[in-house]
């Protein structure tokens, strides 16, 4: 169920330029390349020519991001979001880890999360603004990016708590199923309901076609399906189903450390590319 509060207008209202843009990456459902878009696209924004200083948090208890990028496993990191959730610690600052990747931080997951979200009723103000409430102006002025790492669900008190911070959301849907755009919709609606509570400038950056085969007509049909429903907000990188993400996944890495020339590599690049555009950035062609 969503969570229901009163109305807030978020601390990104009144950023500078120099602040960080915050990027949600969520969806409704599993195995879609959700994870996997959030540590590569985090990666490519860092990796050269970009530059850019990246923050992860990690937010989903299944702490996929937190292995993929922390130097040690999750359960095994000083700190972690759970601290924050469960107000021991007084800003994102003081969580904050080095991953295995120059340029990116990350503020790690654990199992712990499970039971910290049973714990988060709708009358806990954690519930919804416990990011909030810990996101300071030395994080924010530390990074370019902050990109959240969402859990699968719909309306749950952490992707609520990703949203009321966020400046945008990212939407992967996976081309390889007919069923991809089922609950897209209500997923939507749930994030108007945060829009309209407590975010009003939250905006859709873009929705991005993860394990693309253009030799697959499901891949083809829902191509055009979900170019007829999102029109500019279909990214025109497709993330293209292949072997070499398969295989950083496998090793917990990125597909850049896995293979910086690989076809994986220069989709998420690509992205990098895009985003920085949207987000009104310099991009290697423009400097």
């Amino acid at each position: 169920m969503l969570h229901t509060f009163p109305y807030y207008d978020p601390i990104h209202s009144n950023q500078g330029e120099s602040m960080a843009i915050v990027i949600s990456v969520a969806t409704q459902k599993g195995g879609v390349g959700k994870t996997t878009t959030a540590v590569n696209l985090a990666h490519a924004l860092a990796y050269k020519p970009n530059y850019k200083k990246v923050l992860v948090v990690d937010v989903d208890p299944q702490a996929n991001s937190s292995l993929i990028l922390g130097k040690v496993h999750p359960d095994q990191q000083p700190t972690s979001v759970v601290d924050v959730f469960e107000d021991k610690t007084k800003c994102f600052a003081n969580c904050t880890v080095e991953t295995k990747y120059k340029g990116v931080d990350l503020i790690a997951s654990n199992i712990d999360l499970f039971l910290c979200g049973q714990s988060l009723g709708a009358s806990n103000p954690a519930a919804v603004l416990g990011l909030q409430s810990k996101l300071d102006s030395i994080t924010r002025d530390k990074y370019d990016f902050i990109i959240i790492d969402c859990p699968p669900n719909l309306g749950g008190p952490f992707v609520v708590n990703a949203m009321v911070i966020s400046d945008y959301f990212l939407v992967p849907i996976e081309s390889a199923s007919m069923f991809a755009l089922n609950g897209v919709d209500q997923f939507l609606d749930s994030v108007d309901a945060i829009k309209g509570y407590s975010n009003s400038k939250l905006d859709l950056l873009g929705v991005l076609l993860t394990m693309y085969d253009p030799r697959t007509n499901a891949s083809k049909v829902m191509e055009e399906l979900v170019s007829e429903r999102f029109g500019a907000k279909l990214f025109t990188t497709r993330i293209h189903r292949n072997t070499s993400i398969d295989q950083a996944n496998m090793s917990m890495i990125t597909v850049i450390d896995h293979d910086t020339k690989s076809s994986g590599a220069k989709n998420y690049r690509a992205l990098a590319r895009e985003v920085l555009q949207r987000c009104g950035m310099p991009t290697t062609e423009q400097q």
